[in-house]
């Protein structure tokens, strides 16, 4: 929501192959979002690669892609640094790749500012207050489609 805007619409695949609990242990995620994107999330407690919660990305755009953690070994366990490529078509010379690495791997809980949103507060480059209101539609929505296994609208 943050990246792409409002969400139109989600649709949800899921399974459960070896927990047996009443929530999937395999999950995909698809949005389409009002402006035309695409968007998919996975989450797999039944792939055990040694890699936990690895917060992946891949972002293709009009002019090009963005991968983070896309490798087996892009994030240093150590560091806990992430690893970003971005391939662009560039020139008649062929493609530009550039890499980067940020200082620290995404995925964390912003609890902080989730509260100071809701409490109406301005959150410059963080989060909006319609922002949180959307990602709590695009969950609602989300579990409306694991029940029903078809697209719902947001």
């Amino acid at each position: 929501v943050r990246l792409l805007g409002d969400v139109d619409a989600v649709q949800v695949v899921e399974s459960r192959l070896f927990t047996g609990r009443p929530t999937a242990d395999n999950a995909q995620l698809t949005l389409q979002f009002k402006s035309g994107a695409i968007g998919s999330i996975f989450a797999s407690f039944c792939v055990d690669d040694g890699r936990p919660y690895q917060n992946s990305m891949v972002l293709n755009y009009a002019r090009g892609t963005i991968y983070e953690n896309t490798h087996p070994c892009s994030v240093d366990p150590i560091s806990q640094t992430a690893t970003l490529t971005l391939v662009t078509n560039g020139d008649s010379s062929g493609p530009v790749i550039r890499n980067a690495t940020p200082g620290a791997v995404s995925g964390g809980y912003q609890w902080h500012a989730f509260y100071r949103a809701v409490q109406g507060e301005s959150l410059p480059n963080e989060v909006t207050p319609d922002q949180i209101v959307s990602g709590l539609r695009v969950i609602k929505a989300m579990s409306r489609a694991a029940v029903s296994g078809r697209i719902e609208k947001v």
